[in-house]
């Protein structure tokens, strides 16, 4: 669920949508809910609370997640991917480590309604293949994080070991 507030730039998105002929649901409660519903056209649908079932099945029934937001990560472009959904998002901070453009998503180079107009319409036209999405979303995993720190504890341990060992 996401919080809709100015540093997000849900108006971009509301703004966006208004000269296109797509329908699209926006998560999410905060201070600009109201506003965005009086700016919003008819094909944008507003959801201020859904459950984590109702997000993963709106995130696999969607054509693209848009989220042209510059975050440290996002994880939410994450959690949309690991539903074998694309992304369209900012082209920095956490996106950049994300989304492969061509292959997870597309990325934008500004906040520009225009610019995010031309990136749903070429998410409307453009086949990506959801399971190298679902594939590249894997790498933020529960399990692949265990993984990596294990080795990592792995490695400290045995070089501690191994000086050790050295010094006797």
């Amino acid at each position: 669920m996401s919080r809709l507030t100015g540093y997000k730039h849900p108006e971009l998105v509301v703004e966006a949508f208004a000269e296109l002929p797509f329908e699209i649901d926006i998560v999410g409660r905060g201070s600009m809910l109201e506003s965005l519903r009086a700016r919003a056209t008819a094909n944008v649908h507003f959801l201020p609370q859904v459950s984590d079932d109702e997000l993963r099945t709106l995130f696999r029934r969607a054509r693209a997640f848009v989220y042209p937001i510059e975050e440290d990560f996002g994880i939410v472009m994450a959690e949309a991917q690991a539903c074998g959904t694309p992304v369209i998002g900012l082209a920095r901070g956490g996106a950049r480590d994300i989304v492969e453009p061509g292959v997870g998503g597309w990325l934008i180079e500004s906040q520009e309604v225009i610019e995010l107009r031309s990136a749903v319409r070429r998410a409307a036209i453009e086949e990506l293949d959801p399971a190298p999405i679902r594939a590249s979303a894997e790498r933020f995993s529960f399990e692949r994080f265990r993984f990596a720190m294990s080795e990592i504890v792995a490695g400290v341990v045995g070089d501690r070991d191994s000086a050790q060992n050295t010094s006797e």
